[in-house]
């Protein structure tokens, strides 16, 4: 007798999105330079989530490299809006804070969110092999207790990702990751002698 199969509902699913950026060799090199300026002028920083590496200030709008990389994205967000059912004609899709990290052999960031923020990002404009790995934390607590053991081959995990509590995700130069700004993240320490720098935002809703 043939088992009766269940119809799976998804129930309050948490997404992020990722893609690779068109033409982005140009610009990196661009951010690399005037990131690295920056850090010459103001060494030491802000201290945030970083554990070791270098937290750059709040950057200005008016820096053009920051106004190029932000109207970049415009249409991304104004598709991501649309594609998540919101109300884009009524209101737009602005980032309220950019800044950047650069990060050193056995630097990390720690789990934290941007409560400020319907929309984060990560674009990572330099990462080398074994640079850390992004990686996001199951927000639904009630179920942290409960994971359920998971059958394996090879070392690898064979469940489907609502089994588990946190999932990794291993960018390249040129990855967009966008993710909501309450959902808890951290990057696990590089173990590479070349920096990884990252471009951040928080993004909200706007009323036109």
């Amino acid at each position: 007798m043939n088992p009766i199969e269940a119809t799976e509902h998804k129930l309050f699913a948490t997404s992020i999105f990722y893609m690779k950026l068109p033409s982005y060799g140009i610009f990196n090199q661009q951010f690399t330079n005037f990131i690295y300026e920056l850090k010459e002028k103001d060494p030491e920083g802000n201290k945030r989530s970083n554990y070791g590496g270098w937290h750059s200030p709040t950057l200005n709008f008016e820096e053009e490299i920051v106004e190029t990389f932000c109207r970049k994205l415009d249409p991304i967000l104004i598709n991501l809006g649309n594609n998540l059912g919101w109300d884009m004609k009524n209101y737009f899709l602005g980032f309220n804070e950019v800044w950047s990290i650069i990060n050193g052999k056995r630097d990390f960031n720690v789990p934290h969110r941007h409560g400020n923020s319907i929309l984060s990002l990560a674009y990572y404009v330099k990462f080398p092999e074994n640079g850390g790995d992004i990686y996001f934390i199951d927000p639904r607590v009630a179920g942290i207790p409960r994971k359920p053991l998971m059958k394996k081959r090879n070392n690898e995990l064979l469940g489907k990702t609502h089994n588990i509590d946190k999932i990794a995700i291993e960018p390249s130069e040129g990855t967009l990751i966008l993710f909501p700004g309450w959902l808890e993240h951290g990057v696990y320490p590089s173990e590479s002698d070349e920096d990884r720098i990252v471009i951040s935002a928080n993004i909200n809703l706007y009323k036109k």
